[in-house]
């Protein structure tokens, strides 16, 4: 194996050429030269089979110095390869150098066939996966989100159809319609020196003679036969009310189908003083008919061509013209542009808007490759046919292809017997026969095809030889190759590249749904702790109801006033054995503490009427009603609870009895403090002292009401037979209600118990994105078969 080794690698799904050199068999590779004359062509976009010659021819030249030679080692089809082993060959023939230039295949890119079903096949999973995303189902009619993903899936179809188109583009007048009308072998188009064609016209082959418009923004078909024309679409009313438009203003009598729509078209292309209703008529206008002696037929696919109007037509309004234009070239996604320009006037102004024009748009075509007809080729001198194509165009993409063609003499040879429609089409092919027969031109000749195609021996001898001299056969062979060769491709990159979108758009809106569940879900928690701290609030505000004092004293008044009655008997019955006591004053205050305690608290405070049961009940009361209001104001957002949290707080409140009350008794102890010390029993002073104990006694088991500044002060009957009780027995209380508190608080922390108006929605995103999931992760082999489907795959060398 040589040591220098030249890699080509040519995707023929971008159509980029690359190359990489290596001068120690692979070892080592680097880029080429800044001088390599190779540069020209690396990483440019190109048809391989186009520039394969050249390329050769460069490496041959400067690259193979080495008596030992060099090898192209290739990365493509192997189409491509067979096209490089030819040419190789054909170089090492001519060539005087000693080296000779070896290939070798190490990659291939699957061909477009293979590519294509690889590519239905993932279309088949994804469209399965997402069929309700689809059109007619109704979640796409319903639900945005699944209608652009069903779109993009949906485009598939259209994308990778079987449609081949053929733009056929170029200045006005300069033989577009006559070019197409030689194709289809009759004079369908109208066609004249003067600017004529105001239409973007959609030909195709078929079994019958049809028409589609769209008239006043709805789409028409026209089926036509021999003397009269009648609609698909029968119930439409601007169907029908065009058909007689038309029929008024053509005279179809007599004339057969063809005639027919070659007169509709005229009358399209007529301005509104001659034809009113084309003022309702679209840009865009298809035909259906039969190819005459054509050699365009495909078994896989249809062809499709589009005749434009000129780009330069000052006859309409051009703004219009080439957004239409535009319009029609964006739909396009393998399309087959054809430039039509007269040899004489190759390089012009318009030429070059109509160059630029393919090069904006190439987007929309299967490969940079672009097939120049010179039209009215009968017309051209001898001599011209040896002047040099400028740069330009000559190695516009590569190389370009250029033909050669005469389309009267080719209708003339289609139509044979028939009538003549138009008188200079029949005064063009006279002259195309005089010029053929004379000096037998064969226009075919002079074309200038890459690497020497020359058209299949088979296929030659279907064709008479005055047709084939018109050149027409040889175009429609060049569109063969095309349709053969590339037409698949660019279905391949863009079928691929929608489905990997609509997998990417799925993938968006996953991350999207996700998000957006995790806003949502922040939204609900908010407004569950907003509920949630409004009901807590709310259950804090209930207050448990505190027992009214005062009103206990008053009911038990009558026992206070009965046992003061009582203090100074039993003190004037006690002192005189007080006077014999060591203490006088203890002695009177300790029987009097116990006299009280007997006569008054004991007695007041206990027993079925007492004191005791008195505020046990009313706070049992009190619990009640607290209970009661709880239970309001739980009922009261019963809806906005969850069936478990009212299941459970309805346990709670079913367990909340009246509070199991510990008895509280009196304290009693050093009841009267304010009994002054006795030093000396002096009997003058006798009766008072005992007077001012009792009645001091009784001051303070009284209640004190308060004066102007001063504030009312218990006695202690209130305070140690009413007040304290109360406040012990009223601490229970609040301990059996922050029981109880704490329970229901816990019940409603609790996760979900508390609905939220996002709750519903939050249940559908999960399923939505589970479902999404599912979808994706089903699809992840797919997405990893479209991700690699159209790379290289490299193949074993044999060293």
């Amino acid at each position: 194996m040589a040591k220098k080794i030249i890699k080509i690698t040519y995707n023929p799904y971008d159509n980029h050429i690359k190359f990489i050199i290596s001068l120690d068999s692979g070892k080592v590779w680097q880029e080429l030269a800044d001088t390599s004359e190779l540069l020209k062509y690396q990483n440019q976009e190109c048809v391989f089979s186009n520039c394969v010659e050249d390329i050769v021819s460069y490496i041959n030249q400067y690259q193979n110095s080495s008596l030992e030679g060099l090898c192209i080692q290739f990365v493509g089809t192997g189409d491509d390869f067979s096209i490089l082993e030819e040419v190789v060959k054909s170089e090492n023939r001519n060539s005087n150098k000693k080296g000779k230039i070896l290939t070798e295949y190490v990659g291939v890119y699957k061909s477009a066939d293979e590519s294509i079903e690889i590519i239905r096949s993932a279309y088949n999973r994804i469209s399965s996966e997402f069929e309700d995303y689809l059109p007619g189902n109704k979640k796409y009619e319903t639900n945005t989100s699944y209608a652009e993903i069903g779109d993009l899936i949906n485009l598939f179809t259209a994308t990778v159809s079987s449609d081949i188109p053929i733009c056929v583009i170029g200045t006005y007048s300069v033989g577009k319609s006559a070019f197409i009308n030689a194709i289809i072998g009759d004079e369908i188009l109208p066609s004249k020196v003067d600017p004529c064609t105001a239409k973007d016209v959609k030909v195709e082959s078929g079994t019958e003679v049809s028409f589609s418009i769209e008239y006043k923004g709805e789409p028409i078909t026209y089926v036509i036969n021999p003397g009269h024309i009648e609609s698909r679409d029968e119930e439409s009313e601007f169907a029908e009310e065009f058909r007689k438009a038309i029929c008024e203003h053509c005279v179809f009598l007599g004339k057969n189908s063809n005639e027919i729509l070659h007169d509709i078209l005229i009358a399209l292309n007529e301005s509104e003083k001659t034809f009113p209703p084309i003022a309702d008529v679209g840009w865009n206008i298809s035909i259906r008919l039969p190819f005459v002696n054509s050699i365009l037929k495909q078994d896989k696919c249809k062809i499709i061509i589009f005749d434009t109007p000129g780009s330069n037509n000052s006859d309409i309004d051009q703004h219009a013209h080439r957004e239409s234009l535009e319009k029609m070239m964006g739909k396009q996604t393998n399309a087959l542009p054809i430039f039509v320009m007269d040899r004489n006037q190759v390089i012009s102004n318009d030429n070059n808007e109509v160059k630029s024009l393919l090069d904006e748009n190439r987007k929309g075509f299967s490969n940079p490759n672009c097939l120049i007809v010179f039209s009215k080729a009968e017309n051209i001198p001898t001599s011209a046919f040896s002047q040099p194509i400028p740069p330009a165009f000559l190695n516009w993409h590569g190389k370009a292809t250029f033909l050669y063609v005469c389309a009267v003499g080719a209708i003339g040879e289609k139509k044979r017997d028939e009538r003549w429609l138009d008188p200079e089409y029949q005064d063009g092919y006279k002259d195309w026969k005089l010029k053929y027969n004379s000096d037998h031109r064969t226009l075919p000749s002079h074309n200038i095809v890459p690497c020497g195609r020359v058209m299949d021996t088979n296929t030659r001898a279907l064709i008479s030889d005055e047709l084939y001299a018109t050149g027409i056969p040889s175009v429609e062979d060049e569109i063969n190759y095309y349709v053969q060769r590339y037409a698949n491709y660019k279905k391949c990159v863009s079928g691929s590249k929608l489905l990997q979108n609509a997998l990417l758009l799925a993938k968006k809106q996953l991350k999207d749904q996700k998000k957006e569940l995790a806003e949502t879900k922040d939204k609900k928690e908010k407004e569950q702790t907003a509920k949630r701290n409004e009901l807590i609030k709310a259950i804090d505000g209930v207050k448990i109801k505190t027992i009214n004092i005062q009103c206990v004293i008053e009911k038990y008044q009558t026992i206070l006033e009965d046992y003061c009655s009582t203090v100074l008997p039993e003190i004037q019955s006690i002192w005189g054995e007080a006077k014999k006591s060591k203490n006088p004053t203890k002695y009177v205050e300790m029987h009097l503490q116990t006299h009280c305690m007997e006569g008054l608290f004991l007695k007041a405070y206990e027993g079925e009427t007492g004191i005791q049961r008195e505020i046990v009940k009313i706070l049992s009361g009190c619990a009640n009603d607290y209970k009661a209001e709880l239970l309001r104001i739980v009922k009261g957002e019963g809806s906005s609870l969850s069936e478990d949290a009212l299941e459970e707080l309805s346990e709670i409140f079913n367990s909340i009895n009246t509070p199991n009350f510990v008895e509280v008794g009196i304290n009693g102890n050093q009841l009267f403090n304010l009994i002054a010390q006795i030093p000396f029993f002096r009997e003058q002073f006798e009766k008072m002292y005992i007077e001012s104990i009792a009645e001091s006694i009784c001051k303070q088991l009284k209640h004190q009401k308060g004066g102007l500044f001063r504030k009312d002060r218990l006695g202690l009957f209130a305070e140690q037979c009413i007040q304290q009780p109360v406040q012990a027995y009223f601490s229970q209380l609040k301990t059996w209600q922050s029981t109880h508190i704490d329970r229901i608080k816990e019940t409603l922390d609790k996760d979900n118990y508390i609905l939220s108006q996002y709750d519903a929605y939050i249940i559908e995103l999960e399923q939505q994105i589970e479902r999404l999931e599912n979808r994706l992760n089903n699809l992840t082999d797919v997405e990893v078969i479209l991700g690699t489907v159209l790379n290289a795959q490299e193949l074993e060398v044999s060293l």
